[in-house]
């Protein structure tokens, strides 16, 4: 028990490494689609990659969606609207005229006993003729409908068709009443009193033309042919048409629901664990050959499978919401995430992970890896070696132009016109592209939880306009002199040997902070011909110089500085002495202890740390110089690298022999052109 607990603590990182792959493996299991899927992919417009396809069994060719909206379409706009037919409203409205009328002429006391009755007469007469045409009510859905088109009516559970001509409208009711009581005695006041007592006794029965409707639509056949067993539904290498798709969607779906038994749950299960564990195995050996550092750092590994997740369960969003689209889904936010952590090639290959395994779960898996990949590699490449954050609004655009673009192109390949290309597709790509604008904030959190630093908080960092750096130029000119050429020369040596550009720029900057301190005892800042050291033994002069190692340290934690930038602090002295206060403490005392003029170190760990204490020693050196010729730096560069070699300065930096040789070649031809040194050729 105690040697599996001794090893677990002695391989803390390797079982760590192994728990959260586990775990990871077995959410993404959990999120996975518990439902068969079709063995094949697919798109219209595309050639079949396989070998001919036969029907394994017969099936039905499923219509497709236009041809149904169609379909029904056709039968709103050939359905008949149905009308209810009042017989007995002309009699009921014919008593309401009396009672009105009989109520207008009792107010006239001029008008005679039979004048009223012809009066009362003449009103039914007109109203009569009114109901013997019939009135029909005013409908939206007769609006600038012409004489000729045919309603039916339904009277005494008979139903008839009739032409909407036949029939008076309200308006036509309410003219032709104005017209005819013109012939009568007291013309104005019957047509008052019949006008206002006229109703429409032929009237609109939605609910009987909805259900009519919904009949026929419930007898719509959502197929329209038979694919018999044995059949050839494609060849390898065609074209696959709107005919041939509809086929292979329905063999689909048939296929599925065939599949879809208890036991295939199983085999489901299954199949996802080796497809995603195989995923997961690519995405550790990846991240082991291509980055070694980034393996060996947990909270990086872990970022990494984190990434890997979310972007596994984004996918999985339009399944569980069909309402959400895919495309709006911002999946070239992890590519701005992994790029702002790692370098361009691991990002990219990480990304390109990604996406694959998110293909698994995509209902158009091969336009959604040709449109994603290409996007979200962009945006790597754009962010290389970030500069600006104005780069980032670059990103947005490309990302959105770059999917457009790309989504256009695969709908004119599979239709071969631009008739039915979906337009709203567009709005949702800019939704996709305006999401990655969540990178900043996340990168942010990302930082503060892992521990890790961003170029974009490099980019700020490096800015000499930050006010640690500003205190620096003020208060020690010359150390943030020093400090500028030294990130001038450092990210030219990453760049060519492939280190971290601005992390190493932005941790040359600030390397000698801890000068702050005690300004005046470092040459470069000291004026005039008082030099403290002077007043001091070497040992305690040898204390304040490396104590500036140790001041630097504390006000990077005090200016909350991230740890690999206080790292360059730490080791661009290594355990290297100081060997000027040491060779003359040593001509004093030969048996002085080295150990007091020694730098408390760590050594360099990373190649970036390496390049730092190279460059920071030749930078300083070269100012030390009497003369400048390419033969004095050649042998002052010569010296700094064969005495931090041979102090093994580098034994724990990954830096090789062959980098050291291109560092040490690059640095010359550096400090030549920076005190203007021409090199000798034979005969000048």
């Amino acid at each position: 028990m105690f040697n599996i607990k001794s090893k677990i603590q002695h391989n803390y990182s390797k079982v760590y490494r192994i728990f959260i792959v586990a775990i990871t493996i077995a959410i993404m299991m959990l999120i996975s689609p518990k439902t068969p899927r079709f063995q094949y992919e697919y798109e219209q417009g595309f050639p079949w990659m396989y070998q001919p396809l036969y029907a394994p069994f017969s099936f039905a060719i499923n219509k497709t969606t236009d041809q149904i909206v169609k379909e029904k379409t056709e039968i709103i706009s050939n359905s008949y609207l149905y009308f209810d037919v009042n017989s007995n409203l002309a009699d009921s409205v014919a008593k309401e005229f009396e009672i009105k009328a009989q109520s207008l002429l009792l107010a006239d006391s001029s008008i005679s006993v039979k004048a009223k009755k012809q009066f009362l007469a003449n009103g039914i007469k007109i109203l009569n003729r009114l109901y013997a045409n019939g009135i029909i009510s005013n409908e939206d859905s007769l609006a600038n409908k012409p004489p000729s088109f045919i309603i039916k009516t339904i009277q005494n559970h008979e139903e008839s068709q009739v032409e909407i001509g036949r029939f008076l409208s309200l308006n036509q009711a309410f003219d032709s009443t104005k017209s005819w009581s013109q012939i009568y005695p007291d013309k104005n006041l019957l047509a008052i009193a019949i006008l206002e007592n006229i109703k429409p006794n032929i009237t609109y029965n939605p609910t009987l033309t909805a259900e009519i409707i919904d009949q026929k639509m419930n007898v719509l056949s959502p197929v329209y042919g038979l694919v018999n067993t044995g059949e050839k539904i494609v060849d390898k290498g065609d074209i696959i048409t709107t005919d041939i798709y509809q086929k292979l969607k329905s063999l689909e779906e048939k296929s599925v629901k065939k599949s879809g038994t208890d036991d295939s749950h199983w085999f489901i299960w299954g199949g996802t664990f080796i497809y995603v564990g195989f995923a997961l195995m690519m995405l550790v050996l990846v991240t082991k050959i291509f980055s070694p550092s980034s393996y060996s750092d947990t909270n990086k590994f872990t970022l990494i499978l984190i990434l890997f997740l979310l972007c596994y369960a984004m996918a999985n969003i339009p399944r569980l919401y069909p309402e959400i689209e895919m495309y709006a889904l911002p999946f070239a936010l992890f590519a701005v995430i992994l790029q702002s952590f790692f370098r361009s090639a691991l990002a990219s290959i990480v990304f390109l992970l990604m996406i694959f395994s998110a293909g698994l779960v995509s209902s158009n898996g091969i336009e959604f890896l040709w449109i994603e990949i290409p996007s979200g590699l962009l945006a790597i490449l754009l962010l290389n070696n970030l500069r600006k954050r104005s780069q980032l609004l670059g990103v947005i655009t490309v990302v959105f132009i770059s999917s457009s673009l790309l989504f256009f192109a695969s709908n004119i390949i599979k239709e071969g016109h631009l008739n039915n290309i979906d337009f709203s597709y567009f709005g949702w790509f800019a939704v996709s592209a305006l999401l990655t604008v969540l990178a900043v904030p996340l990168v942010f959190i990302v930082e503060r939880i892992f521990g890790l630093i961003s170029e974009m908080a490099l980019l700020e960092l490096s800015d000499t306009n930050n006010s640690l750096l500003r205190e620096l130029a003020q208060v020690a000119p010359g150390t943030f002199q020093h400090s500028m050429q030294v990130s001038n020369l450092a990210e030219d040596c990453a760049i060519e040997i492939g280190g971290d550009a601005l992390l190493i720029r932005t941790g040359a900057l600030y390397h000698d902070i801890g000068k702050l301190m005690n300004p005046t005892f470092f040459i470069e800042n000291q004026q005039g011909n008082h030099n403290p050291h002077n007043d001091l033994s070497e040992v305690e002069s040898a204390e304040i110089i490396i104590q500036h190692v140790l001041d630097g340290i504390e006000l990077a934690k005090k200016h909350n500085l991230p740890e690999k930038i206080i790292d360059f602090i730490r080791t661009h002295h290594g355990t290297t002495t100081t060997r000027f206060f040491l060779y003359h403490a040593q001509q004093k005392d030969p048996n002085v202890d080295p150990k007091l003029f020694q730098y408390p170190g760590p050594l360099p760990f990373s190649k970036e740390t390496a390049i730092l204490m190279l460059c920071d020693g030749v930078e300083a050196a070269s100012r030390s110089l009497p003369e400048y010729s390419a033969d004095s730096i050649n042998t002052l560069i010569e010296g700094i690298f064969t005495t931090i070699l041979s102090s093994k300065q580098l034994e724990y930096s990954p830096i090789t022999f062959q980098e050291i040789s291109v560092l040490k070649k690059l640095l010359k031809k550096k400090i030549m052109n920076i005190y203007h040194v021409r090199v000798a050729y034979p005969g000048s």
